[in-house]
């Protein structure tokens, strides 16, 4: 039986590469761009819905809002109104999660972990 892939020449893949960063990474020395702090950045984290199908009844964003450093807990009562999708090209309504989809938008739930609010706050701690 023939190889199904043959070795094209000049080719990269099984050939070993020298990683210049390499050995930084491994012994944790390598710097990341999220390691460099800028002045004023915010950090924002999503907070997932633990079903895969329904309505939000409420989101109580209180003792969110009052941890140390968190700038804002945004969902979608508080965020500003974007247009909805539009319905399929027959005009019937689009079943499970339309296309063009867009979470934080109303209180419907069609996957499980959809993002259903936003804390923005100074760290990610």
């Amino acid at each position: 039986m023939e190889p199904q892939f043959k070795e094209i020449p000049g080719g990269v893949v099984g050939k070993p590469l020298v990683r210049v960063e390499g050995r930084e990474k491994v012994t944790g020395k390598a710097k990341y761009a999220a390691e460099f702090p800028l002045p004023g950045l915010t950090y924002a984290v999503f907070a997932t819905s633990p079903i895969a199908k329904g309505k939000i009844q409420s989101i109580d964003t209180t003792a969110a809002a009052r941890e140390l450093g968190v700038v804002a807990v945004l969902t979608h009562q508080t965020l500003p109104k974007l247009a909805k999708t539009p319905d399929t090209p027959d005009g019937k309504k689009a079943t499970g999660a339309p296309m063009g989809f867009m979470p934080l938008t109303d209180d419907e739930i069609f996957y499980a972990a959809q993002p259903v609010a936003i804390v923005v706050a100074d760290t990610l701690e």
